[in-house]
């Protein structure tokens, strides 16, 4: 269910952003993906009548998870899209793993030393 912890060894997340709904590839398949095989996490940013929502404010609305999975040594974290929505991202998994107790500077270096750390933006 959204919004309870996810579990698991094997947990995916995803979190996908566009201006709009109709702005979004793959749309039409991503929402009918099992939860137990991937939970994803929509963002749209021109929404008539609703506030700016960035992929960075919907990983903040996850934080409790991917706290868990910063603290995972098999975990991995992959950014794609727009070089000026990488450090929104990386920004985010800062406060993430500040708010869990985690100093951000040991585990982004050790995702980034590991390559569990994948940054490819355009």
């Amino acid at each position: 269910m959204r919004g309870e912890p996810v579990q698991g060894p094997m947990a995916r997340l995803l979190f996908f952003g566009a201006r709009t709904q109709q702005e979004l590839p793959y749309f039409g398949p991503l929402p009918s993906l099992p939860k137990d095989f991937i939970d994803t996490n929509f963002a749209f940013s021109r929404k008539p009548g609703q506030p700016k929502k960035y992929v960075q404010d919907a990983m903040r609305e996850r934080a409790a998870d991917l706290a868990v999975l910063l603290k995972d040594p098999n975990a991995h974290f992959y950014v794609c899209g727009l070089k000026s929505m990488e450090e929104g991202v990386v920004l985010a998994l800062r406060d993430i793993a500040t708010g869990a107790g985690l100093g951000w500077e040991s585990v982004g270096s050790t995702l980034q030393r590991e390559g569990r750390l994948h940054l490819e933006t355009y």
